[in-house]
């Protein structure tokens, strides 16, 4: 399969000062304080922002009062977000510490449950400058060994409290299980968005940054389909300018449009239609004026199998197989079965002696 390279790839990006919420509107309602650092975020950023966000809102009324508030950074370190009861008190943290715009640990080492951080970080409990409090916990989701991201408890009420480090590896856990909740849900949407449309005449495609599935149509008319292709092709149409693009195959060319899937505003997958791109050539009438389907449906009941049968094969219904064959008969001024087998054993005949020619 052969995207044309006139199509644009476009995805995302956020240019402005505050970082726009992953997520959409919906997020935006959290009853936390929430301040994204300004940067562009990976998907898995996103999804761990995300993630962040519901866990605070869960957390808003537990935390009331207590001067706790928490930063977010990714797998690298770098910081995403800062979370806090009120706007008043995410002030009041920039003031004393300040968005990094950088790294919270240059180098970081795992010692048990505790994150030991360098002279960027200091360590879990110790007071920097007897205004705040920092205890550290990485964010390791079920499926991966490596820290996915970093909780930052950050407390304003005086001296260190030992809850601080068991309440900051809650809050990594509490992120890790929404994670988790987020990747199983997205692949239910997927997967939904794939069985209720397979039987499709047309080829379609369900894709998703990580998987994809291609129903019949899709592989006989595309053949290989590239997993990685396709995600590409659908942001693409998603995100830029074109929402259509022309793709090649064996079967020849087609037409690509692609209906987002989404989950809280997330772009997680796409279902990408293709319809063959007739020719402007095509005749009106005629063995030529036939679509690629019309064509199979019509070899098909050529060689003597029922509406059922062929329905069978082509993996649409016999109603559907009767809509083609009238449009068939029109086309080839055929009025039975008998005449329409007799005209395709023409067309193969002629089609071979032009071959030998």
């Amino acid at each position: 399969m052969m995207v044309q390279s006139e199509l644009s790839s476009a995805g995302p990006h956020v240019t402005s000062g505050m970082w726009a919420e992953p997520g959409g509107a919906d997020r935006c309602a959290a009853p936390v304080a929430t301040r994204w650092t300004a940067h562009d975020c990976s998907r898995e950023e996103s999804a761990l922002a995300g993630a962040a966000v519901r866990v605070a809102r869960s957390l808003a009324a537990d935390l009331m009062g207590t001067g706790i508030s928490f930063v977010l950074a990714g797998a690298d370190r770098r910081e995403l977000g800062r979370f806090a009861e009120s706007a008043h008190e995410l002030d009041t943290l920039d003031a004393a510490v300040p968005a990094t715009a950088g790294h919270w640990s240059g180098t970081a080492h795992d010692e048990g449950d505790r994150l030991q951080q360098d002279v960027a970080l200091p360590a879990p409990g110790r007071v920097h400058d007897r205004r705040r409090v920092y205890v550290a916990a990485p964010i390791r989701p079920e499926a991966e060994g490596r820290a996915a991201g970093l909780v930052v408890l950050v407390w304003t009420q005086g001296e260190a409290n030992p809850l601080m480090e068991p309440l900051a590896r809650l809050v990594a856990r509490d992120v890790e299980l929404a994670l988790a909740e987020d990747a199983v849900r997205r692949a239910e949407l997927l997967t939904h968005a794939f069985s209720s449309r397979r039987r499709s005449p047309h080829p379609l495609v369900v894709v998703g940054p990580d998987s994809v599935w291609a129903n019949a149509a899709a592989t006989q008319s595309l053949g290989s389909i590239d997993a990685i292709a396709m995600w590409d092709l659908a942001r693409a149409l998603v995100y830029g300018r074109r929402r259509e693009a022309l793709v090649h195959g064996p079967g020849g060319q087609f037409r690509a449009t692609a209906e987002a899937i989404r989950d809280r505003g997330d772009l997680v997958g796409a279902v990408l239609s293709f319809v063959a791109a007739r020719p402007a050539s095509r005749p009106a009438l005629g063995w030529g004026s036939l679509t690629a389907t019309e064509r199979a449906v019509a070899e098909l009941v050529a060689s003597g199998h029922t509406n059922r049968e062929a329905g069978r094969e082509l993996l649409m219904s016999p109603h559907t197989v009767d809509a083609h064959l009238r449009h068939i008969f029109r086309k080839l001024d055929v009025n039975s079965r008998v005449d329409l087998a007799r005209l395709v054993g023409e067309t193969h005949v002629a089609g071979s002696l032009d071959d030998e020619r």
